[in-house]
């Protein structure tokens, strides 16, 4: 037998990010690498990010703890 849960119906919105490549601004928007969709929400607890696609269950970001998100010593090798 289902249950029926109250849900609160959320409006999702695109998310862009805005990179400084090489000193020139640029910017690009997420899409779903499963279904192509283009608009996202952010969970309650803002731990992940997720499609809003009616049949996609797609979680596209997971928030990192603060002790595991120092990008400090990231580096990049570009070929």
């Amino acid at each position: 037998m289902s249950r029926k849960l109250k849900a609160q119906v959320v409006d999702g919105r695109p998310i862009i990010f805005d990179f400084d490549v090489g000193g020139q601004a640029l910017s690009y928007e997420m899409v779903c690498s499963k279904c192509e969709n283009k608009t996202f929400v952010i969970s309650i607890d803002k731990t992940r990010i997720a499609c809003t696609a009616t049949d996609c269950h797609a979680v596209i970001c997971v928030q990192l703890p603060s002790t595991e998100s120092d990008m400090s010593e990231v580096t990049w090798k570009l070929s």
